[in-house]
């Protein structure tokens, strides 16, 4: 994915973030869901309608027809909670990336795919506010962000590349946007000892 791509994504999550006067971890789905009217359902509800549901994927959304589209979020029941946690965020970067038209989504598309991971990445766990509370090891991504180890594994491996540019440049616009939606979030660290706040209060 190309880097002006990326900081599209990003601009849509911090507007998602501001919008919804979001300032700490771990992201509040459920008040972005309901803010927005989408709902999420478990599979075992929609196949008791008669609804084919696709094998061997974690969440799709169906659109629901009208003057205004509402979203179903469609989840699989044997997911953990920090799964689940991250198929809905990916559902809802299809969502407000404009991927999807009408009708459900057909599985596949590799470009929108991995937009839709980058977003929930993006969302889950920005990468300058696990930095500024040197949350850098995948067991405090996970804890702190409410991830599976995995997706947490993943994003602490991103830590190389961002350390990098830092220190050749400097935070960037996008980081520091990032840094002041969750200047709250620091500054409770700060009161209670820990080292995230300490240059904000």
């Amino acid at each position: 994915m190309k880097q002006e791509r990326k900081e599209q994504i990003k601009n849509k999550v911090l507007g998602l973030l501001t919008e919804q006067s979001i300032t700490y971890l771990p992201i509040d789905l459920d008040q972005i869901m309901a803010s927005l009217s989408i709902k999420a359902v478990a599979v075992s509800l929609v196949r008791q309608r008669g609804v084919v549901v696709p094998e061997g994927i974690d969440g799709f959304t169906v659109i629901r027809g009208g003057d205004r589209a509402q979203y179903l979020l469609v989840y699989r029941d044997d997911i953990s909670f920090e799964r689940l946690r991250w198929t809905l965020a990916h559902e809802l970067g299809h969502i407000l990336l404009g991927h999807l038209r009408s009708g459900r989504r057909a599985a596949g598309h590799g470009r929108q795919e991995e937009e839709a991971n980058y977003f929930a990445k993006e969302l889950l766990m920005p990468l300058p506010v696990l930095a500024r509370l040197d949350a850098r090891s995948a067991a405090a991504i996970s804890r702190i962000c409410g991830v599976s180890r995995e997706a947490a594994q993943i994003r602490a491996r991103d830590f190389e590349r961002y350390d990098w540019y830092r220190l050749k440049h400097g935070d960037t616009e996008t980081d520091q946007r990032f840094l002041a939606c969750f200047m709250p979030m620091y500054c409770q660290e700060a009161k209670r000892g820990g080292t995230g706040g300490a240059a904000c209060c």
